[in-house]
């Protein structure tokens, strides 16, 4: 999701998503220059919102700020009569804690940092701090394969553009195992309840042998009655157009109408 600070634009946020390999980590590393993980267990797992703004001194250093923002916790006591939007997890009764994580001055330590981060996400059980230690994926008793908490990346640096975006789960038609059939509605739910909010523009990546218009990803635009509001993002040697485009037109379009396929 992408937030101009400053726009003219009357659309506040945009949204990255696609099906899974889809190359929305390149995407995110072309716009925002970082690195996220690409582990087969860590790819997407929690949406991760990346807010990059100028440094308040041009004397200072690029830094990053890693939080955890956790609106649900573990479903302790699940009702077999009621099914969840989001199986596995219910809202936390207070409001949603930010966690400071970890801050870094290395773009290169960012990507340990950001998948530690995942796996606490995934671990709300144990303490967050300890991933950074080991943050690669615990393939035994790791407690959940999705979550709708997320990852906060904050990034300065001085004549940085002011820029806000979440990347998305992508979507999955199917589960690896019948026990984790449930995995299915619960990464379709969390991406709907992003891409239903009717201020917002959405990024839809698609991989070279998919047309985009017939992908997972746009018919789910259109169940949500959010083709008006996509860009749809071609092959990974097109994202510096992809990039450019999506910004000019966020930044001088009165409101968000045929963007189309870039």
């Amino acid at each position: 999701m992408f937030t101009y600070t400053g726009s003219k634009h009357d659309t506040d946020d945009e949204f990255l998503k696609g099906q899974q390999s889809t190359g929305k980590s390149s995407v995110i590393e072309a716009i925002s220059g970082i690195k996220t993980p690409r582990d087969t267990d860590t790819c997407t797992c929690c949406p991760l919102y990346i807010t990059m703004r100028p440094s308040d001194s041009m004397n200072e250093v690029w830094r990053a700020q890693v939080s955890l923002q956790l609106e649900f916790v573990p479903d302790q006591h699940p009702q077999p009569a009621k099914e969840p939007l989001f199986r596995g997890w219910t809202p936390a009764l207070a409001s949603t804690r930010q966690v400071p994580f970890k801050e870094t001055k290395s773009r290169e330590d960012l990507e340990n940092i950001i998948r530690a981060a995942q796996m606490a996400i995934l671990n709300p059980l144990e303490d967050p701090h300890s991933f950074l230690a080991n943050p690669r994926p615990r393939h035994r008793g790791q407690q959940n394969k999705f979550s709708p908490n997320t990852v906060r990346i904050d990034i300065t640096e001085p004549g940085l553009p002011p820029l806000s975006f979440y990347d998305l789960p992508g979507l999955i038609s199917q589960a690896e195992t019948e026990d984790e059939r449930y995995t299915v509605p619960l990464v379709k739910n969390l991406v709907g309840e992003y891409v239903k909010k009717r201020d917002t523009l959405i990024l839809v990546t698609c991989d070279l042998g998919t047309d985009i218009a017939n992908s997972t990803a746009a018919a789910f635009a259109r169940d949500c009655d959010a083709t008006d509001r996509c860009i749809g993002k071609l092959p990974h040697y097109f994202i510096l157009g992809v990039i450019s485009l999506t910004t000019f037109r966020c930044s001088d379009q009165t409101g968000p109408s045929s963007l189309g396929y870039h």
